[in-house]
């Protein structure tokens, strides 16, 4: 039974690498993201669509401008060689797409629809509020009987020239004083995996 045991764990462990061999390079980013949300924390559902309404509403001139300053002692996160990686996440997320990825881990689920696009009470309505019993961050809405669902949502991946780096922006909403964020992610290629180099927190709740 050991051995029927280990056979199996080795076909699976093999049958995953084939997977994310064939993955395109965005969904290996989005899996590499992913991975280090969803260690030893309790699954969310996911966005179906990329997000890209941060990006309308923060000019890129300001974010550049606050990301090369060093703040409280610390260095400045946006380095100079960084800032075209920037540029080109912000063009690649002019409108919201479906995300184009599902993740390896079968216990994640991915709200189908796309429920970004509409106006911030709509969505809050679709996406946030669900019956209160199910799961949720315990925050209810007692005019509706609804409290709130958190979900993670990602942007598009902008990658280098030379395919060495990616960068993505990504958040948990729906978390009202529960630990609702966004960030900015910078990875860099290293064999056949994204590594984390940059981790920048945006807001968090």
């Amino acid at each position: 039974m050991r051995t029927m045991r280990s056979c199996l764990t080795a076909i699976f462990l093999l049958l995953l690498a084939s997977c994310m061999r064939s993955a395109s390079p965005e969904q290996s980013v989005y899996e590499a993201i992913w991975s280090g949300i969803s260690v030893n924390r309790p699954t969310k559902p996911i966005a179906a669509t990329t997000d890209s309404r941060w990006f309308l509403e923060n000019e890129l001139s300001n974010v550049v401008a606050n990301g090369m300053q060093a703040r409280g002692g610390e260095e400045a996160w946006l380095k100079p060689e960084y800032v075209p990686l920037l540029e080109e996440l912000y063009r690649v997320n002019k409108r919201n797409e479906p995300l184009g990825w599902r993740p390896t881990d079968k216990s994640a689920t991915v709200l189908e629809g796309n429920f970004l696009s509409k106006p911030r009470d709509e969505e809050v309505q679709a996406m946030c509020l669900v019956p209160t019993g199910k799961k949720t961050v315990g925050v209810a809405d007692a005019s509706l009987s609804r409290s709130y669902r958190p979900y993670y949502s990602f942007s598009r991946v902008a990658f280098s020239r030379d395919g060495s780096l990616a960068m993505v922006k990504y958040g948990l909403a729906c978390a009202p004083l529960s630990g609702g964020h966004e960030a900015f992610a910078i990875l860099k290629h290293v064999g056949d995996d994204w590594v984390l180099v940059v981790s920048r927190l945006l807001w968090i709740s």
